[in-house]
């Protein structure tokens, strides 16, 4: 068996095995712009069918469980407090999103709370080259911990590493 590199683990995401096919049309969809670089636009209409269906971002990868810890909860606020600061920067004026209600899927709290929007975020970073991901994420612009960018850097490579080993789904998995 092959030895799995020590993983940084997500605190805000989850994705399951049974997802991949979905993280695989996103593999097509950024293997098809040819090595142009996706734009907040572009990923955001892939992960809401074009604003018809903003929660499809969860169709690949799911909020987390709830964490036991405060400190894990408290990264969890800060993260999403720079997330809110930093989607602004990409999105541009217009801030193309639509206007979402976080979920109303009755989770009974046991998932944190995290809007598509921040799922699609962490999506669109993944889908940059690493350098463009920091310059973004380190911006001076964002009111932010060096810790809690370090975490969103951590999110995003997580979500790239998921996509990047999605590959069809063989007949004996």
């Amino acid at each position: 068996g092959t030895v799995t590199p020590f993983m940084p683990i997500s605190i805000l995401l989850t994705s399951r095995k049974a997802q991949s096919s979905v993280r695989l049309q996103y593999k097509q969809f950024l293997a098809n712009q040819d090595c142009q670089e996706v734009t907040w636009d572009q990923v955001v209409d892939f992960w809401t069918d074009g604003g018809r269906r903003p929660q499809r971002i969860f169709d690949m990868m799911q909020p987390q469980l709830k964490p036991m810890q405060d400190d894990v909860l408290e990264t969890i606020d800060l993260v999403r407090d720079a997330i809110s600061q930093l989607v602004p920067l990409v999105a541009g004026d217009e801030g193309a999103f639509p206007t979402l209600h976080p979920d109303c899927r009755a989770n009974l709290n046991r998932t944190i709370n995290l809007a598509p929007e921040e799922a699609i975020f962490l999506a669109y970073l993944a889908s940059l080259e690493p350098q463009r991901r920091r310059e973004i994420v380190l911006s001076d612009k964002v009111n932010a911990t060096s810790l809690t960018r370090q975490q969103i850097l951590t999110e995003a490579e997580l979500v790239q590493f998921a996509i990047a080993e999605s590959e069809e789904l063989s007949d004996n998995e």
